[in-house]
């Protein structure tokens, strides 16, 4: 993961509604892989020799899984639509690349305060 992915996965797991999702939190979960896709369908890999679960934001059914399971059931919707999305000042267009991953942790975000 680039260090700009790892910062929005971060970003990501401190909101409690991704919490406790990690697979060393998921008993089925038995070690040894470096990827493992949770019963919600959020890809996590581990880094720093799994120390650290974070999940893979560059992964669209992740991205899917936490838009559908997590911040719809809220009434947050997630889209290219958004009038303005900002990171670091600077205004996403890419809604391929990591911008659709920004706008999701934006929300995710939103909805923990």
């Amino acid at each position: 993961m680039t260090p700009a992915e790892l910062d929005l996965a971060r970003r990501a797991v401190a909101c409690p509604a991704l919490r406790g999702r990690a697979p060393t939190d998921d008993p089925r979960w038995t070690g040894g892989s470096p990827a493992w896709r949770d019963g919600h369908g959020v890809l996590w890999r581990h880094i720093d020799d799994g120390r650290e679960w974070l999940p893979d934001l560059t992964d669209p059914a992740t991205l899917g899984c936490i838009e559908f399971g997590i911040l719809a059931p809220l009434g947050i919707t997630v889209g290219p639509w958004r009038a303005r999305l900002w990171v670091d000042a600077e205004p996403v267009t890419d809604w391929t690349g990591l911008g659709r991953a920004h706008a999701v942790v934006e929300a995710l975000e939103a909805a923990c305060q």
